[in-house]
């Protein structure tokens, strides 16, 4: 026959009888986290910011999802590839190279752009609290400087540019079948091919930046005092966890039945 089921009650029962050998696994669990936890090396996080926002003065009235694709050609600047590789070119020129920014992407790793509202976080993470503030203050600076560079050439390209280039749609009725169709046609400059060359250049120059875009340094990075512990309280936390699934595995598991118990049970 099948094992008897355990009931409710007995399942209290071992527990009241066995809850101070339950409690102790999970010390003991909490504490090899704790353990565990002490000898991760420290994080310590450092942030530059930007103030960066739209300069309504300067443009007509604009929905929110047009004001974001305007903002967003800012953030995708600021952590693109080239961005970073002048970063990981400046800190190996001031100290050195090492494997913590051997690459874009092993850079990458350390960083992390914020945004609350109009102010905007460069914050850079490393075992050093110098290195971290200087990693975090020479992303902010080659923002500044790509970000001014990007907005000269958009001005360049309007100015070569001239006026604006109109496209507009008027709906046709053909006489022979009575269909409707739309016809559209485009308006702009004339411009040699050579200054289209140099328009083109200055445009993929802007990348996409537009000049209705306020930006200033708010503050630099300064080393920071304490590491980042946030990871601790949940590697403890999980280290008590699995302490008390395998006391109540250990301790609350029915007693294994010999043949002879069962042969009498059946």
């Amino acid at each position: 026959m099948d094992q008897p089921s355990i009931e409710t009650t007995q399942l209290l029962e071992r527990f009241l009888l066995k809850w101070p050998s339950i409690i102790l696994l999970v010390v003991m669990g909490a504490a090899v986290a704790f353990g565990i936890s002490a000898l991760l090396p420290a994080r310590y996080e450092a942030a530059a910011a930007i103030a960066v926002s739209v300069d309504f003065g300067r443009i007509v009235d604009i929905d929110l999802v047009t004001e974001d694709r305007i903002l967003d050609r800012v953030w995708q600047l600021m952590i693109s590839d080239e961005t970073l590789t002048q970063v990981r070119d400046r800190l190996i020129a001031s100290y050195g190279a090492t494997s913590d920014w051997e690459s874009v992407d092993s850079l990458r790793k350390k960083l992390r752009l914020d945004a609350r509202l109009a102010r905007w976080e460069m914050i850079a993470i490393d075992s050093d609290p110098g290195i971290a503030s200087a990693i975090a203050n020479v992303w902010q600076h080659v923002n500044l400087e790509r970000l001014e560079d990007a907005i000269d050439h958009a001005w360049r390209a309007i100015s070569l540019q001239g006026v604006r280039f109109d496209v507009g749609c008027v709906l046709l009725l053909t006489n022979e079948n009575k269909d409707a169709i739309y016809h559209c046609v485009a308006a702009g400059p004339e411009i040699s091919q050579a200054a289209l060359e140099t328009l083109k250049g200055e445009i993929a120059a802007s990348h996409g930046i537009i000049p209705v875009i306020q930006f200033e340094a708010v503050h630099e990075a300064v080393p920071p005092e304490q590491p980042v512990l946030w990871p601790r309280g949940l590697l403890i936390f999980s280290g008590g966890m699995m302490g008390f699934i395998i006391g109540c595995l250990i301790f609350l598991n029915p007693p294994k039945l010999s043949l002879d118990d069962l042969n009498n049970h059946a």
